[in-house]
């Protein structure tokens, strides 16, 4: 019971600060409205684009470019009296001859001219062009074997006829695609929102879990409780759960925010997300124990933690998709409990997982912050003998 009335202390010591309700309040709605608007995606103009150059213009090359329409996929026609510009992103030349080739059985080469970006725009332009190569040499291969030495360049109308008869049966085996967990991939609102939630959350705590332990430290007031009834365990405890009460203060700050204002889904598991911020809730406060029990000034405390709140946050991928980050950098996220926490909440928000998937996420916030709180625990206990 004292434990929790230590803790409801630092709590109150918290709500009554202005300047904390601002941080807490505030900033938070500004933060996911800047880059929300600003990495919002336009729906209406898909990224995944791609240019044209048809330089054939023959029955087999307009085949060809009709087959390359398809979901998220946005296609330009151009020819060469109207050739795209050279600093398109993405351009995919259709050569001369490639119908007459085709069907003279000559090797054709498509010449797909990008920036060798490695993005999902990128791999999705390039996988409807390797799938278009396989729908035509499919409907080549079966109208021979309907019609032998049809596929001649000699007669091109045989040609086309023992295509058209071939495209007109129907499919042995229909291949039905769709999309993992939620529709809606993390990006915009749905990926800025809970980043914000991890990087104010340790913001947060941080500081104002680490001023509080400061100034009960170095004011006597740790020294002062030691001679009352609460036991030397029941203050590192209240204070320790009063650092993951302001955590939870502003992740349901967010968490309302984002299914009112901002129209984000947080998935169909509540109990696996509470799972997931109270671990890392647990995590943050055990820092901020480290923090309040070193440092000697409040202003120690307000000089490190904007460090340590702007680094970890970057290396968590809390300001930018993780998707964006190249394969020889995506390590750094699991080296730090922001890249763990945002990966465990988006695993719940998007991709719709469940409380046993995320449970190596607990733990690793768990094991995380088990260090920090000995050492920090330790520390204080010195001080208030």
């Amino acid at each position: 019971m004292n434990l929790l009335r230590v803790a409801w202390r630092d709590l109150l010591a918290l709500l009554r600060d202005k300047q904390a309700l601002v941080w807490m309040g505030l900033m938070p709605f500004a933060f996911c409205a800047l880059f929300g608007m600003t990495s919002q995606e336009n729906n209406n103009n898909p990224q995944a684009q791609i240019e044209v150059l048809n330089a054939d213009g023959e029955f087999l090359a307009n085949e060809f470019y009709e087959s390359l329409k398809g979901k998220g996929l946005k296609i330009n026609h151009y020819t060469p009296e109207n050739p795209p510009h050279p600093d398109s992103w993405r351009i995919l030349e259709l050569e001369a001859g490639f119908t007459h080739k085709i069907l003279s059985g000559e090797k054709v080469r498509l010449k797909i001219s990008d920036w060798g970006l490695t993005n999902e725009y990128d791999l999705t332009a390039r996988l409807q062009v390797y799938r278009s190569v396989l729908k035509l040499l499919g409907q080549l291969l079966l109208a021979e074997h309907l019609q032998p030495e049809s596929i001649q360049a000699d007669d091109p109308q045989k040609a086309i006829g023992s295509l058209e008869r071939a495209s007109q049966l129907k499919p042995i085996l229909n291949l039905d695609v769709s999309e993992a967990g939620f529709p809606q991939i993390p990006r915009g609102f749905r990926h800025v929102v809970p980043g914000m939630m991890v990087m104010f959350v340790m913001f947060n705590t941080l500081i104002y879990g680490g001023i509080i332990v400061t100034l009960d430290r170095t004011l006597g007031r740790l020294q002062r409780l030691c001679t009352t009834p609460i036991r030397p365990w029941e203050i590192l405890g209240g204070h320790f759960v009063g650092s993951c009460l302001i955590g939870g203060v502003q992740a349901l700050v967010f968490i309302l925010a984002g299914s009112f204002l901002f129209k984000i889904s947080w998935g169909d598991n509540p109990i696996a997300l509470a799972a997931v911020l109270v671990a890392f809730m647990a995590c943050c406060a055990s820092i901020s124990m480290l923090i309040g029990a070193f440092a000697q000034k409040e202003v120690h405390v307000l000089g490190v933690v904007p460090i340590i709140g702007t680094i970890l946050p970057a290396f968590g991928g809390c300001w930018w998709p993780q998707e964006i980050v190249p394969d020889s950098l995506q390590w750094l996220i699991y080296t730090v409990p922001t890249g763990w926490a945002l990966d465990g909440i988006l695993r719940i928000s998007t991709f719709g997982r469940g409380l046993v998937d995320i449970l190596p996420h607990v733990g690793v916030l768990l094991l995380m912050g088990l260090p920090f709180f000995l050492i920090g625990t330790w520390r204080i206990r010195r001080g208030m003998v």
